[in-house]
C-alpha cells in the first residue's frame, strides 16, 4: 500500500556551531511506515563569522516549537535563542545571572505538553519555564535530600510526558591517591517543575 509519501522529518542535527534541521524527502515506491532523510538540510542557523545572533559558543541543544520556530540553548553563552521557520533571528532569552530568567548554565532543554520551553541550570540548581513567546513562567529552586548533596545533577537525562524531568550526578568515590578501588557512584532523580 504505497506510492508517493512526503515526508517531513523535523529532528535536529547540531554539528560544528551550526543548527540544521533536515527536513522534507519525497519517497516513491516506499511501503508505508519507512523513513528517509533528504540528502541535505532544509534550514541551518548559524555562522562563522557574522551577527551575534547567529553566532553559537557552545550549543547545549535544540528543539522545534510546534509552529516550527526553532528553540536553541547556548551554554557558553547562556542564552536561548529563537528563530523562526525559516532561520531568522526572533528573539533572545535569560543571559548570564543568578535572577529569575537568568542562568549559570544550561543543562538541559526541552518543551513541556503544553508547549512551554523548559531549561535546567545545574549552577542555579532550578527548573525555569518560559512561554514559547519568551516569558518566563516559572521559576522553582530544585530541593534534595541528603543523599544527593554531594553531586549537583550536571546532566540533564530528559522530560517524562507528566513534564517531570530526569536528573544525574556522578559521584566520585574514594581518594584517587589510595591504592584501593572506590566505585565511582551516578546518583538519578527526577524532578516535576514545580
Amino acid at each position: 500500500m504505497s506510492s508517493r509519501h512526503l515526508l517531513l522529518i523535523r529532528c535536529l542535527m547540531v554539528s560544528l556551531g551550526t543548527v540544521s534541521c533536515l527536513g522534507e524527502s519525497e519517497d516513491v515506491g516506499r511501503e508505508e511506515g519507512t523513513w528517509s532523510v533528504a540528502p541535505a538540510p532544509v534550514l541551518e542557523i548559524g555562522v562563522v563569522e557574522g551577527a551575534d545572533a547567529y553566532m553559537f559558543e557552545a550549543i547545549q541543544n535544540a528543539r522545534l516549537l510546534p509552529d516550527g520556530r526553532v528553540v536553541v540553548a547556548d551554554g557558553g553563552q547562556l542564552l536561548i535563542r529563537v528563530y523562526g521557520t525559516g532561520g531568522r533571528f526572533q528573539m533572545e532569552i535569560g543571559g548570564r545571572g543568578e535572577g529569575p530568567g537568568r542562568f549559570q548554565g544550561i543543562n538541559g532543554l526541552w518543551l513541556t505538553s503544553e508547549g512551554k520551553i523548559g531549561v535546567w541550570d545545574a549552577g542555579n540548581r532550578r527548573i525555569t519555564t518560559f512561554s514559547p513567546e519568551g516569558d518566563l513562567e516559572s521559576t522553582h529552586s530544585v530541593v534534595v535530600g541528603d543523599e544527593l548533596a554531594v553531586g549537583n545533577l550536571e546532566v540533564f537525562l530528559g522530560s517524562f510526558s507528566d513534564d517531570d524531568i530526569a536528573l544525574a550526578s556522578l559521584q566520585l568515590g574514594g581518594d584517587p591517591r589510595e591504592e584501593r578501588l572506590y566505585p565511582d557512584r551516578w546518583v538519578l532523580a527526577r524532578f516535576g517543575l514545580d
